[in-house]
């Protein structure tokens, strides 16, 4: 099988047991491998824009190889054997066909214990590998019986009402729309069996042994916030491999494209090149959301310095709250509003409702203004025209209220929103009419 299509080549290769294994190959530059992980679909994710950023960053200065384990996403089936040696196996075969030497790899979750194994046994073949919410023994990821309770769940509720639990652990920060699509993707790429015994191979692999012979550079990174596998394993990993180095970064999610991926790929390329590029090129389709706080001048002036001071710092913490709480991340503050970015409009939408509804108690009104469009990274800044909509949008709110474009109201069809036309407007410095809508 060979695929080129929107800038990803999909191959197939057949490892000794006679597994069809689906791999992708994308980006230019020296390789890095990304053994596969719990449940994933090479074409799904690779049409997922949470997915595609990450993809697309990594690939600005390596060739991305990643592939689906037998019997899930695009490889074939059906598979009957889950051994963390049978996984070796795999990730030995794919390297064995793509043959271009020494290979950097990025080991997310369960594709650590392979990679570990693999960078053990052939240590002329990694040249540096990357761990991200990973483990190397599974029997420290939770207690036994939680662990037979959570594979139950996955065998009898795949897809459908177990979204909400599984959702709770691997991405905390899901609104509802984003737990249903986590349904939908569940049911569309692995059956609830094949997840069920692939999870409970996870609990099992344990690479403890294999670890101390690990002698490439590592990087161990880890999200502080992961509550599918706890930092605690990720410090763990790291004290068992000679001379590795460990990051701990902001967010909860547990996957890689969950919350900030370019600090998450500033890491890996600091460590794989001596430098990062993404704070200079990267772009990407983001939602963008302004808020302001209604009456500021006339509110510091009536309470003084001090207790406007003691407000604005209640008001940021309660924002920053919120913005973590929905998944985004905050820019910067505006002296009297926040400046924050998310990947999906439901986020920045839900974040929006939620400031409304905490502030007021504060005595503090908002406006709120959203707008999706592409967006690009300057450090930890961020610039482009889209922010300049989002910034002109909310100058056009009422207090109490959000205002947004009609790309955030098409793009949030059926996720609950309504939203009200309010005005066909010009918006200062931007070209051309814009029909702007309040959401509820």
């Amino acid at each position: 099988m060979c695929e080129t299509g929107d800038m990803q080549d999909l191959r197939s290769c057949v490892a000794d047991d006679g597994a069809e294994i689906a791999y992708a190959v994308s980006g230019e530059g020296p390789p890095l491998v990304l053994p596969a992980w719990w449940v994933s679909d090479l074409k799904k994710d690779w049409q997922d824009p949470s997915w595609r950023q990450l993809l697309d960053q990594l690939g600005a200065n390596h060739t991305v190889i990643r592939y689906d384990r037998p019997g899930m996403g695009q490889s074939g089936g059906p598979r009957s054997s889950f051994t963390q040696e049978d996984e070796v196996r795999y990730l030995t075969t794919l390297v064995d066909e793509i043959d271009l030497g020494p290979v950097a790899m990025l080991a997310m979750s369960c594709g650590g214990p392979p990679a570990i194994s693999f960078a053990a046994r052939y240590p002329d073949r990694v040249s540096k590998l990357v761990f991200f919410g990973s483990y190397a023994d599974g029997g420290d990821i939770a207690p036994a019986d939680s662990q037979a309770a959570i594979v139950a769940l996955v065998r009898s509720t795949w897809g459908s009402v177990g979204s909400r639990t599984l959702a709770d652990i691997f991405m905390p920060a899901a609104d509802r729309s984003e737990v249903a699509e986590y349904a939908r993707y569940q049911r569309a790429v692995s059956t609830p069996d094949l997840a069920a015994d692939l999870l409970q191979m996870t609990f099992d692999m344990d690479a403890r042994a294999e670890a101390p012979l690990v002698r490439c550079p590592v990087l161990v990174l880890h999200r502080k916030g992961d509550r599918a596998v706890h930092p605690r394993c990720g410090r763990a990993l790291a004290a068992l491999i000679p001379a590795a180095d460990i990051v701990e970064l902001d967010g909860s999610g547990h996957s890689m494209n969950e919350g900030d991926s370019t600090a998450l790929v500033r890491e890996v390329e600091q460590f794989l090149l001596g430098y990062s590029s993404v704070e200079y090129v990267s772009r990407r389709l983001a939602t963008i959301l302004f808020t302001d706080i209604v009456g500021s001048t006339k509110m510091a002036t009536e309470l003084g310095d001090g207790a406007w001071r003691t407000r604005l710092d209640e008001h940021d913490r309660t924002t920053r709250a919120a913005v973590e709480h929905h998944a985004g991340r905050v820019v910067k503050t505006t002296g009297d509003g926040v400046l924050a970015v998310f990947d999906l409009p439901t986020q920045a939408l839900g974040c929006a409702k939620t400031l409304h509804r905490d502030l007021r108690p504060q005595g503090i009104e908002v406006t709120a203004g959203i707008h999706v469009g592409e967006i690009e990274a300057r450090g930890d800044d961020i610039a482009g025209i889209a922010v300049n909509v989002a910034a002109r949008v909310q100058s056009t709110a009422v207090s109490g209220t959000t205002r947004t474009t009609a790309m955030v109201r098409d793009l949030s069809a059926g996720s609950g929103y309504h939203f009200a036309e309010v005005t066909t407007t010009e918006l200062k410095g931007i070209d051309g009419t814009w029909t702007l809508y309040e959401a509820s």
